[in-house]
């Protein structure tokens, strides 16, 4: 079976997005607890979620897939103010 990894970017309603990142792969073990895990990408999955001030959910079906929903007016007014400057 070839793998495919998708990316998605989904406007929810006028103030959030979502971005989904998903693969047709084994998926994540469930004894995995990933709030606590040492590995680097889900390290890096965290830092972006924590700096959008989103909310990270994990799928474990026929794949991994992971989505952050976040606030969209919170980026284009950062975009702004950085823009400014």
């Amino acid at each position: 079976m070839l793998s495919q990894i998708t990316i998605a970017f989904q406007r929810l309603d006028n103030m959030k997005v979502m971005l989904s990142v998903s693969d047709n792969g084994v998926g994540i073990s469930e004894d995995i607890d990933i709030k606590n895990t040492q590995s680097l990408g889900m390290q890096l999955i965290h830092s972006l979620t924590d700096q959008l001030n989103g909310k990270l959910m994990c799928y474990i079906e026929n794949g991994t897939r992971f989505t952050i929903e976040f606030e969209y007016e919170l980026i284009v007014k950062g975009m702004e103010q950085n823009a400014q400057v």
